[in-house]
């Protein structure tokens, strides 16, 4: 129980303590918080209060800072156990398991993680902003500073990178099997080169994860298996078995925490 609120629960023995022969004196407690956020607050140290209240993205970042100042502990641990927790998304009518809080909002909790110090989910919200599109640098949030965007960069640039080797495996492949085949490819087989490397290129830009990556390269697979429809030739065959270590590969590293230098 927080000792700023401890005094609201208690309630003096009947056999031990005599009445007070006027009113209770309390020093008057002044909140400075959003009505919205006193009632959370009010609510997570009831004793009566059984629900398990959901992670209010709007609210968050206010209840953590007021039960810093109050002192409410049971907040904090409620939030670190309830942002690795699957979210339930009741928007259709039909109640939805979805990711969790900190696959859905990580820059939000990346923020809370810098304010609050919570090194633990700071790190898994990293590791989320690796895979997602390219960070921008706010003004608004001051807790993201030129050093934490810089790392974010990093961070994502490798993902990057680490697909990228991946299409420069396929590309030296390929020209790989179409000189043993002593075969030309023709128009429609080089334009078709062309365009599938950029996209690959283009799906791990916006996002470096194995789904993205395999998601584009299985799109651009020619529609029948032996190689290019108009001339035969076979480009595929030389990277198609690879594809199932790469994955390995990828989730490894994609479940990797990273430090937190902060």
């Amino acid at each position: 129980m927080s000792p700023v609120f401890k005094d609201m629960f208690s309630f003096a023995s009947v056999k031990t303590e005599k009445p007070s022969p006027g009113p209770l004196q309390h020093a008057p407690l002044k909140l400075a918080e959003r009505s919205e956020v006193i009632e959370l607050l009010l609510e997570h140290i009831d004793p009566k209060s059984k629900r398990v209240l959901p992670i209010n993205q709007d609210t968050i970042l206010e209840l953590l800072e007021a039960a810093r100042k109050y002192q409410v502990t049971t907040i904090t641990d409620w939030f670190l156990e309830q942002v690795a927790l699957p979210q339930i998304d009741s928007s259709s009518g039909e109640p939805v398991v979805t990711a969790s809080f900190s696959s859905n909002h990580p820059d939000l909790v990346l923020q809370a993680a810098l304010r609050f110090e919570f090194p633990h989910v700071g790190r898994v919200a990293l590791r989320e902003l690796a895979g997602g599109p390219p960070p921008k640098m706010s003004f608004e949030t001051a807790e993201v500073t030129p050093r934490v965007y810089k790392y974010q960069c990093q961070l994502r640039e490798a993902r990057v990178e680490h697909y990228r080797a991946y299409i420069t495996l396929i590309s030296k492949g390929v020209k790989t099997t179409l000189r043993n085949s002593g075969r030309t490819p023709c128009c429609n087989c080089i334009g078709f080169l062309g365009e599938w490397f950029l996209n690959m290129e283009r799906a791990i830009v916006l996002s470096p994860r194995w789904r993205s990556f395999s998601t584009a390269f299985g799109n651009g697979l020619p529609p029948a298996r032996g190689g290019c429809p108009s001339c035969r030739t076979n480009w595929t065959e030389s990277f198609r078995e690879k594809m199932d270590q790469w994955e390995k590969e990828s989730t490894t590293i994609e479940s990797e925490l990273p430090d937190w230098p902060f």
